[in-house]
């Protein structure tokens, strides 16, 4: 709710760093899902959708959720 709007999440992992956003604060902006990534590599091509690029002041993040395991 820092950025004046709701935002999605596709698991409690994500919904948790909403929240843990929300009570840090300071952030312009968060956008889910920004952007599809496409590299290439030794074993041939691929993409990845990350899921939320944060933005502050002078700073961005790009953060991957994942489970622990």
């Amino acid at each position: 709710m820092t950025t004046g709007r709701q935002h999605g999440f596709e698991s409690l992992a994500e919904r948790w760093l909403l929240l843990v956003l929300d009570f840090v604060g300071g952030f312009d902006e968060v956008l889910a899902q920004p952007f599809r990534l496409r590299f290439s590599f030794s074993e041939g091509k691929g993409s990845h959708i990350p899921d939320f690029l944060v933005l502050a002041a002078g700073a961005a993040w790009l953060v991957d959720v994942r489970p622990g395991a």
